[in-house]
């Protein structure tokens, strides 16, 4: 078992337990009065799992509960001092497997139920939104040899939806799925599949991809992958009531896209691992959240848009006591009508991490973000700035059974928005003591 409890800058309160073997119970809460008016959170979690396993069966039962009471402070536009909003969740999840053999059998069997209140008095709303989604998923792995595996399965959903604004909604979704993974040589791989997807309100889909993998060598391989990819909105895109932050939009389209991407990884001696990737998407009718002129979120489809790019990955553990992860990726994301740049996604971002390893288990870990400039809007006439936001965390045992965490947040105590009119807290500090025997 472990207990814990933590806090810091913002009025940031957690306190959190977790226990149990066969049957594991966790139980947490969180509170914080937020960076701006109006934006405290008060958050309560609990999560039941249950399992057992006979003669090649398995079955695992998890339960998972949140509720939360917090404040909608709208944009630095338009502040909203009085909106508040409620919502909970309650999601069961129950697998059972079955490996006999050459052959394994998996069923997945989910429940959602989602709820949401939003108020808001100075505009007389009082909305409530109830959301149900019944689930189950099929799976059979058959491994025909060790070079051949064969994977089929098929899922389906049944959602609805129930508001006092947007009226009842429902829609159901199924899939068949293929995919066929087989050696084709000792050192090329061949992994092809078929997606069929149908929605109630959409209709069929057939979605196929392909990929290769070949091994120059032990350490190094190269790959590159085809296929094509269907986006049906969900019931959140389309009804997802007003909340002072997002809202739905009912004249939604699917979205439709064909990607490729490609990459080589290395192994450089025993320590480094390097990942170079290139990927591009032409995409029509990429669903997209746009805000408006009062800051609101909604998705929106642009007709077409081409997405392509770069990214490179690096980790290396420089001795017994230094590790290092780097990521940095370029891209291009751009409406194929109009050459103009799509808003929120910078063209270059990057990321860094350094660890120390300290003596007794402890650890210090120094990271970086860097977002590049982006626009706010689709008309490309508003350009946010790029930002660096850096942070430090230190971990370390303070008495036998007991361990300190220590982290700082926006260390620099940088200036930012990563959305126009929703700025990012200033420098934070957190701290938590964990308890466990």
């Amino acid at each position: 078992p472990s207990v814990a409890i933590g806090g810091g800058s913002l009025g940031a309160l957690t306190v959190w337990a977790t226990g149990g073997e066969d049957a594991r119970l966790s139980l947490r809460y969180d509170a914080a009065a937020g960076a701006r008016p109006n934006s405290d959170l008060r958050s309560g979690y609990l999560s039941l799992r249950l399992g057992g396993a006979s003669a090649g069966r398995t079955w695992d039962l998890s339960v998972i509960g949140t509720a939360a009471a917090r404040g909608a402070p709208g944009s630095t536009f338009f502040p909203s001092l009085a909106a508040r909003q409620d919502d909970s969740r309650l999601v069961a999840v129950l697998t059972l497997a079955n490996d006999h053999g050459a052959a394994s059998d998996r069923l997945r069997m989910s429940m959602h139920l989602d709820g949401l209140t939003f108020r808001d008095p100075a505009f007389g709303t009082n909305d409530r939104h109830d959301g149900t989604a019944w689930s189950a998923e099929w799976q059979r792995v058959i491994r025909r040899s060790e070079t051949h595996v064969v994977t089929i399965g098929m899922d389906g959903s049944l959602q609805q939806l129930t508001s006092t604004s947007v009226g009842d909604h429902s829609a159901s979704i199924g899939a068949f799925y293929l995919q066929d993974d087989r050696s084709l040589s000792p050192r090329l791989l061949l992994s092809s599949g078929l997606r069929v997807d149908a929605q109630s309100t959409y209709g069929v889909e057939v979605n196929p991809r392909v990929g290769l993998v070949y091994f120059v060598r032990p350490d190094v391989r190269l790959r590159l992958a085809a296929g094509r990819t269907f986006r049906a909105p969900a019931l959140a895109d389309l009804y997802f009531p007003f909340d002072g932050f997002v809202r739905g939009n009912p004249l939604l389209r699917p979205e439709y896209a064909w990607s490729v991407d490609g990459g080589l990884e290395a192994r450089i001696g025993r320590r480094l691992t390097a990942r170079v990737t290139l990927f591009w998407s032409d995409v029509r009718d990429l669903i997209l959240y746009v805000p408006d002129a009062f800051f609101v979120f909604s998705p929106q489809n642009i007709g077409a848009a081409s997405i392509r790019g770069a990214s490179l990955e690096v980790e290396d553990t420089l001795n017994a006591r230094w590790s290092v992860r780097a990521s940095t990726t370029w891209m291009a994301a751009t409406d194929s009508a109009t050459g103009l740049d799509l808003p929120n996604r910078p063209q270059q971002t990057a990321a860094l991490a350094l660890t120390h390893t300290l003596p007794h288990g402890g650890a210090l870990t120094a990271s970086a973000v860097l977002v590049g400039q982006r626009f706010a809007d689709a008309a490309n006439s508003v350009l946010l700035p790029a930002y660096l936001s850096a942070g430090l965390t230190l971990r370390a045992p303070v008495a036998p059974g007991i361990t300190a965490s220590a982290t700082i947040q926006n260390l620099f105590d940088a200036r930012y928005e990563p959305v126009q009119g929703y700025p990012a807290p200033g420098r934070t500090i957190f701290v938590e003591f964990v308890l466990q025997r």
